[in-house]
């Protein structure tokens, strides 16, 4: 229920949720207060549009990104037990593999993850339950195991598929690195989602080795026309998605 009321409030204040119900509020009050209607419609159309811009966006993953990607000689000095891939999601029904399989962002994550695996030869934990799939779906954790099997070759990966959240993937994996006495990990998953995920992972009482991947941050100045050009709102939802994601961690944590 709480993972169900999460969407529902992030479908609501999360762009462009709460812009389109600012647009309503406008619209309502031209008839009522022509000079407030207006105010309110201008505000909402400039902001849309600012934080659809590359520069806005890029900026506020800037924020989020801060754990740098691995040099080699970091790779190969670890002292990690194993390589733990967070789920991004499914790709339901896909016509051209007849059924569900990884999503996009989930095959950036498990790329990385077995380019980890051929220089360390560590063992790889995907994490991620069902979600809100139907009943009986495979899990995000086991379609990530299947890919990493069939596309990339590799063998040694365990699963956690109990998971909903970034929350519940640090939990259960926790359950699972000590059950097979694993103590130190590297954890992939995309640079700007990286600082909710160490925190969670670390409350657990994981002790992780960041490894993001899929940096976002384009080094956007708004020096380029293009960097003003509104076609990144959806790098801007993420971005707000995380750093209230990590304000609430820091709340209930």
């Amino acid at each position: 229920m709480e993972i169900f009321f999460n969407y529902i409030l992030k479908g609501i204040f999360l762009p462009p949720g709460g812009l389109i119900f600012l647009l309503f509020i406008g619209l309502l009050l031209l008839r009522k207060n022509r000079k407030t209607g207006i105010t309110i419609l201008s505000v909402t159309v400039l902001t849309f549009y600012i934080i659809s811009t590359p520069f806005f966006s890029s900026s506020l993953i800037g924020l989020l990104e801060t754990y740098p990607a691995l040099t080699h000689q970091q790779i190969m000095n670890n002292k990690a037990d194993a390589i733990v891939i967070l789920g991004a999601g499914r790709y339901s029904g896909a016509p051209e593999y007849k059924g569900d399989t990884v999503s996009e962002p989930g095959l950036t994550r498990i790329r990385y993850g077995a380019f980890l695996h051929k220089k360390t030869g560590l063992p790889i934990i995907t994490t991620g339950g069902t979600g809100f799939a139907k009943k009986g779906a495979t899990s995000e954790a086991q379609l990530m195991k299947s890919s990493l099997q069939e596309d990339f070759g590799i063998s040694s990966v365990l699963t956690e598929d109990e998971s909903l959240n970034t929350a519940g993937n640090a939990f259960f994996t926790k359950q699972l690195l000590d059950k097979h006495g694993f103590k130190r990990v590297f954890l992939v998953t995309h640079a700007w989602h990286m600082p909710r995920s160490v925190n969670v992972f670390m409350i657990n009482g994981i002790d992780v080795i960041p490894a993001p991947t899929a940096f976002e941050k384009t080094g956007h100045r708004g020096g380029k026309l293009l960097d003003w050009f509104p076609d990144s709102l959806e790098n801007t939802r993420w971005a707000l998605h995380e750093i209230i994601g990590l304000l609430w961690y820091k709340l209930r944590y």
